[in-house]
Protein backbone atom coordinates (compact mmCIF):
# COMPACT_ATOMS: atom_id res chain seq x y z
CA UNK A 1 0.00 0.00 0.00
CA UNK A 2 1.48 3.39 -0.96
CA UNK A 3 2.45 5.63 1.87
CA UNK A 4 0.44 8.72 2.70
CA UNK A 5 1.37 11.95 4.51
CA UNK A 6 -1.16 10.94 7.13
CA UNK A 7 -0.65 7.20 6.95
CA UNK A 8 1.66 6.93 9.94
CA UNK A 9 -0.61 9.17 12.00
CA UNK A 10 -3.69 7.11 11.22
CA UNK A 11 -1.96 3.82 11.79
CA UNK A 12 -0.51 4.77 15.18
CA UNK A 13 -3.97 5.68 16.43
CA UNK A 14 -4.74 2.42 18.18
CA UNK A 15 -8.15 2.09 19.76
CA UNK A 16 -6.61 0.39 22.78
CA UNK A 17 -4.71 3.61 23.46
CA UNK A 18 -7.59 6.02 23.04
CA UNK A 19 -10.54 4.16 24.48
CA UNK A 20 -11.43 2.56 27.76
CA UNK A 21 -12.02 -1.24 27.84
CA UNK A 22 -15.76 -0.60 27.69
CA UNK A 23 -15.42 0.47 24.07
CA UNK A 24 -14.54 -3.09 23.10
CA UNK A 25 -17.84 -4.23 24.56
CA UNK A 26 -19.65 -1.65 22.43
CA UNK A 27 -17.77 -2.69 19.29
CA UNK A 28 -16.67 -6.32 19.83
CA UNK A 29 -16.30 -6.89 16.11
CA UNK A 30 -13.28 -4.57 16.11
CA UNK A 31 -11.71 -5.24 19.50
CA UNK A 32 -9.01 -3.15 21.16
CA UNK A 33 -6.30 -3.93 18.65
CA UNK A 34 -7.94 -1.88 15.95
CA UNK A 35 -5.69 0.23 13.72
CA UNK A 36 -7.19 3.03 11.69
CA UNK A 37 -6.62 2.66 7.93
CA UNK A 38 -5.02 5.02 5.48
CA UNK A 39 -7.02 8.23 4.89
CA UNK A 40 -8.02 7.02 1.42
CA UNK A 41 -9.83 4.09 2.99
CA UNK A 42 -12.98 4.21 5.05
CA UNK A 43 -12.21 4.48 8.80
CA UNK A 44 -13.73 1.78 10.99
CA UNK A 45 -17.16 2.40 12.41
CA UNK A 46 -15.75 1.98 15.92
CA UNK A 47 -13.92 5.30 15.83
CA UNK A 48 -16.99 7.27 14.82
CA UNK A 49 -19.01 5.22 17.32
CA UNK A 50 -16.67 6.29 20.13
CA UNK A 51 -16.91 9.93 19.07
CA UNK A 52 -20.69 9.80 19.05
CA UNK A 53 -21.45 7.45 21.94
CA UNK A 54 -18.26 7.18 23.97
CA UNK A 55 -17.35 8.89 27.22
CA UNK A 56 -16.12 12.45 27.17
CA UNK A 57 -12.59 11.40 28.11
CA UNK A 58 -12.53 8.93 25.21
CA UNK A 59 -13.62 11.61 22.75
CA UNK A 60 -11.06 13.99 24.22
CA UNK A 61 -8.30 11.45 23.72
CA UNK A 62 -9.24 10.90 20.08
CA UNK A 63 -9.35 14.63 19.37
CA UNK A 64 -6.01 15.07 21.13
CA UNK A 65 -4.49 12.33 18.95
CA UNK A 66 -5.77 14.02 15.78
CA UNK A 67 -4.60 17.48 16.79
CA UNK A 68 -2.23 18.98 14.24
CA UNK A 69 -3.71 16.97 11.37
CA UNK A 70 -7.21 18.44 11.31
CA UNK A 71 -6.80 20.50 8.12
CA UNK A 72 -5.14 17.69 6.15
CA UNK A 73 -7.67 15.16 7.32
CA UNK A 74 -10.51 17.49 6.37
CA UNK A 75 -9.37 17.19 2.76
CA UNK A 76 -9.62 13.39 2.73
CA UNK A 77 -12.82 11.67 1.66
CA UNK A 78 -13.37 9.47 4.73
CA UNK A 79 -11.13 11.20 7.23
CA UNK A 80 -13.23 14.34 6.80
CA UNK A 81 -16.22 12.41 8.18
CA UNK A 82 -14.27 11.78 11.37
CA UNK A 83 -13.48 15.50 11.70
CA UNK A 84 -17.15 16.34 11.27
CA UNK A 85 -17.95 13.91 14.09
CA UNK A 86 -15.30 15.59 16.24
CA UNK A 87 -16.92 18.97 15.65
CA UNK A 88 -20.41 17.65 16.37
CA UNK A 89 -19.67 15.79 19.60
CA UNK A 90 -16.71 17.68 21.08
CA UNK A 91 -16.95 19.94 24.10
CA UNK A 92 -16.97 23.73 23.51
CA UNK A 93 -13.32 23.88 24.59
CA UNK A 94 -12.29 21.08 22.22
CA UNK A 95 -14.29 22.59 19.38
CA UNK A 96 -12.46 25.87 19.95
CA UNK A 97 -9.12 24.10 19.54
CA UNK A 98 -10.31 22.57 16.25
CA UNK A 99 -11.52 25.96 15.01
CA UNK A 100 -8.26 27.63 15.96
CA UNK A 101 -6.33 25.05 13.98
CA UNK A 102 -8.54 25.60 10.95
CA UNK A 103 -8.19 29.38 11.10
CA UNK A 104 -4.42 29.23 11.30
CA UNK A 105 -2.04 31.69 12.90
CA UNK A 106 -2.10 34.51 10.33
CA UNK A 107 -4.74 36.94 9.09
CA UNK A 108 -4.68 35.24 5.70
CA UNK A 109 -6.21 32.09 7.25
CA UNK A 110 -4.46 29.82 4.75
CA UNK A 111 -5.79 26.57 6.29
CA UNK A 112 -9.38 27.82 6.09
CA UNK A 113 -8.89 28.97 2.51
CA UNK A 114 -7.57 25.56 1.47
CA UNK A 115 -10.47 23.79 3.14
CA UNK A 116 -13.10 26.04 1.54
CA UNK A 117 -11.80 25.26 -1.96
CA UNK A 118 -11.50 21.53 -1.33
CA UNK A 119 -13.97 18.85 -2.42
CA UNK A 120 -14.33 17.49 1.11
CA UNK A 121 -12.94 20.31 3.23
CA UNK A 122 -15.77 22.65 2.27
CA UNK A 123 -18.22 20.35 4.05
CA UNK A 124 -16.11 20.47 7.20
CA UNK A 125 -16.20 24.28 7.08
CA UNK A 126 -19.97 24.13 6.74
CA UNK A 127 -20.10 21.80 9.75
CA UNK A 128 -18.02 24.32 11.71
CA UNK A 129 -20.53 27.06 10.91
CA UNK A 130 -23.34 24.72 11.95
CA UNK A 131 -21.84 23.66 15.29
CA UNK A 132 -19.90 26.67 16.58
CA UNK A 133 -21.20 29.36 18.92
CA UNK A 134 -22.39 32.77 17.72
CA UNK A 135 -19.09 34.51 18.49
CA UNK A 136 -17.05 32.06 16.44
CA UNK A 137 -19.64 32.04 13.67
CA UNK A 138 -19.36 35.80 13.31
CA UNK A 139 -15.56 35.56 13.34
CA UNK A 140 -15.44 32.81 10.72
CA UNK A 141 -18.01 34.55 8.53
CA UNK A 142 -15.96 37.75 8.63
CA UNK A 143 -12.89 35.79 7.50
CA UNK A 144 -14.83 34.03 4.73
CA UNK A 145 -16.45 37.21 3.39
CA UNK A 146 -13.02 38.55 2.43
CA UNK A 147 -12.60 35.61 0.03
CA UNK A 148 -16.13 35.33 -1.39
CA UNK A 149 -15.27 36.65 -4.86
CA UNK A 150 -12.32 34.27 -5.13
CA UNK A 151 -14.36 31.31 -3.86
CA UNK A 152 -16.94 31.85 -6.61
CA UNK A 153 -14.29 30.79 -9.13
CA UNK A 154 -13.90 27.38 -7.48
CA UNK A 155 -16.40 24.55 -7.94
CA UNK A 156 -16.43 23.60 -4.26
CA UNK A 157 -15.89 27.13 -3.04
CA UNK A 158 -19.32 27.94 -4.43
CA UNK A 159 -20.83 25.66 -1.77
CA UNK A 160 -19.37 27.85 0.95
CA UNK A 161 -20.53 31.01 -0.81
CA UNK A 162 -24.10 29.67 -0.91
CA UNK A 163 -24.03 28.74 2.79
CA UNK A 164 -22.54 32.09 3.83
CA UNK A 165 -25.10 34.04 1.82
CA UNK A 166 -27.90 32.08 3.53
CA UNK A 167 -26.43 32.80 6.96
CA UNK A 168 -26.05 36.49 6.15
CA UNK A 169 -29.64 36.66 4.91
CA UNK A 170 -30.86 34.86 8.02
CA UNK A 171 -28.94 37.30 10.20
CA UNK A 172 -30.46 40.27 8.39
CA UNK A 173 -33.94 38.82 8.88
CA UNK A 174 -33.27 38.46 12.61
CA UNK A 175 -32.06 42.05 12.82
CA UNK A 176 -35.17 43.24 11.02
CA UNK A 177 -37.60 41.08 13.03
CA UNK A 178 -40.11 42.67 15.46
CA UNK A 179 -38.40 41.04 18.44
CA UNK A 180 -35.10 42.63 17.46
CA UNK A 181 -36.80 45.96 16.80
CA UNK A 182 -38.16 45.94 20.35
CA UNK A 183 -34.65 46.50 21.57
CA UNK A 184 -34.70 49.98 20.05
CA UNK A 185 -35.80 53.19 21.73
CA UNK A 186 -38.68 53.57 19.24
CA UNK A 187 -40.14 50.24 20.34
CA UNK A 188 -39.82 51.28 23.97
CA UNK A 189 -41.63 54.49 23.12
CA UNK A 190 -44.37 52.60 21.30
CA UNK A 191 -44.79 50.10 24.12
CA UNK A 192 -45.02 52.90 26.69
CA UNK A 193 -47.95 54.32 24.69
CA UNK A 194 -49.79 51.05 25.20
CA UNK A 195 -49.34 49.51 21.74
CA UNK A 196 -48.51 46.22 23.41
CA UNK A 197 -49.94 45.26 26.77
CA UNK A 198 -47.01 43.29 28.12
CA UNK A 199 -44.45 45.81 26.89
CA UNK A 200 -46.50 48.67 28.35
CA UNK A 201 -46.56 46.94 31.69
CA UNK A 202 -42.82 46.48 31.55
CA UNK A 203 -42.32 50.13 30.66
CA UNK A 204 -44.51 51.29 33.53
CA UNK A 205 -42.45 49.23 35.96
CA UNK A 206 -39.40 51.17 34.86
Amino acid sequence: MPSSPLGSHWCCLNLSEIAAPGVAACCPQFGLGLLLPEPSRKPPTAVQHVLQHGKSEERSCIISKLSGEIVKMSQQKFASNVIEKCLTYSSPEERQLLINEMLGSTEENEPLQAMMKDQFGNYVVQKVLETCDDRNRELILSRIKVHLNTLKRYTYGKHIVARVEKLIAAGERRIGSPSSACNSSTCSSTSSNGADGSQSSSASNN
